[in-house]
């Protein structure tokens, strides 16, 4: 199992309070269930989390990216990888934790490196500006797969770390928005779309169908739960 997980949509809910994956620090609250909520810097929604190497973040509205400390909660980046403040709806890291990939509205696509700080903007890759809604991603930064889910029904991929020129694209299923995605090897993954449809590949590349048989309603989340590399 990858040691650095992100649970899909876990924090669509109002961006004032976010659950910790973390030990709770002074200024959490913990009810009697023992889940514990915590203030955030920000009053807008907050779409995913993902643990990297030194740290728990969450991104959201307005294209903030909130970090979790020995503090609490704080930002380290506001307006997304463009500045132009789209909001960012998924998040990924890479094998090792050190790089956060993050992607949204128009286009936006972000690759954070949590070490360094560094902000390396991948956005509207082969020109295309549809609302991106989930990320995953596989192998060490510099060379990682990248793979994208979007309004379109499309899947973009790189295998070269979002390179410009290395991107490509699929339309699994039935070209209805796709919500979620998740790889749990190199490029072997799942993607579910808004069409009660869940698509799986091997190859990064081709998508097959593969249920759920008599579902009634859309799907919006998936998760990883191990791992063949």
């Amino acid at each position: 199992m990858t040691p650095y997980p992100t649970r899909r949509r876990f924090l669509k809910s109002s961006g004032a309070a976010v659950a910790a994956l973390a030990v709770g620090t002074g200024a959490a609250v913990a009810d009697e269930d023992g889940w514990t909520v915590a203030e955030t810097p920000t009053g807008g929604t907050l779409y995913d989390v993902a643990r990297t190497a030194n740290s728990i973040y969450a991104v959201g509205t307005g294209g903030v990216v909130l970090r979790r400390d020995a503090a609490g909660w704080t930002k380290v980046l506001d307006g997304g990888p463009t500045g132009n403040g789209n909001d960012l709806y998924g998040a990924d890291v890479t094998d090792d934790g050190e790089a956060l990939w993050f992607v949204g509205a128009s286009g936006a696509i972000g690759e954070y490196d949590v070490v360094s700080g560094v902000l390396d903007d991948h956005s509207a890759p082969m020109d295309v500006t549809n609302n991106f809604n989930d990320v995953s991603v596989r192998g060490a930064p510099g060379s990682a797969n990248v793979y994208v889910a979007g309004d379109s029904g499309k899947i973009y991929s790189s295998f070269d770390d979002g390179e410009t020129g290395t991107w490509d694209y699929t339309t699994p299923g039935s070209g209805s928005n796709l919500n979620a995605i998740d790889f749990f090897g190199g490029r072997e993954g799942h993607a579910v779309d808004g069409n009660t449809t869940v698509s799986r590949t091997d190859d990064g590349g081709t998508y097959e169908g593969i249920g759920v048989a008599d579902a009634d309603s859309d799907f919006s989340g998936s998760i990883r739960t191990a791992s063949t590399t």
